[in-house]
């Protein structure tokens, strides 16, 4: 297994990963998401196994943290540890704390993603949070925040670090 930067030139296959692990309405439009590109903060990381992409971390990079947006393993190699090893391998490599957005517990399914976070050593701050509107009626998703490592954050911060996140990642002013 290898972890590799992925480019522009690797957009359609690393779309395509993203789509079968996303609700359309969670997941950018491909245009939107083309256009990630064009912040100098976007990063694109793939999981390299036997010449194929298995699979994929999307997310910005700013100077005191990192916003993972969206993780995805192929289907046929979920449950075997690889996004496990996979995130904590980039989170090493990066070097800062991470931010993540998680679907709220409404079902088993999402309660399954935020007890894989929280093993990895995230916290969840169940404070209010809406996934910005984005093109083509996506967004507008309730979700949470969760941060690594473990570490609780007062309303204050978490009101900053949204709007932070809104503006950076969503560019919702």
């Amino acid at each position: 297994m290898q972890i590799k930067r992925m480019t522009k030139a690797h957009f359609e296959i690393v779309y395509n990963l993203l789509s079968e692990a996303f609700i359309p309405s969670e997941l950018r439009l491909k245009e939107d998401m083309l256009t990630c590109f064009n912040n100098p903060n976007y990063r694109i990381w793939g999981l390299i196994h036997e010449d194929k992409l298995c699979g994929v971390l999307t997310g910005f990079s700013f100077e005191n943290y990192l916003f993972g947006e969206y993780l995805a393993i192929s289907p046929e190699l979920r449950g075997k540890g690889l996004g496990k090893k996979f995130f904590m391998d980039i989170i090493e490599k990066e070097n800062k704390p991470v931010i993540i957005e998680v679907e709220r517990p409404t079902n088993q399914i999402a309660t399954r993603r935020i007890h894989f976070y929280e093993r990895l050593g995230f916290n969840l701050h169940a404070y209010d949070y809406y996934m910005p509107k984005i093109k083509g009626n996506r967004g507008n998703v309730p979700l949470y925040l969760m941060s690594y490592p473990n570490m609780h954050i007062e309303q204050p911060a978490y009101d900053k670090l949204k709007r932070e996140i809104y503006q950076q990642v969503y560019q919702v002013k």
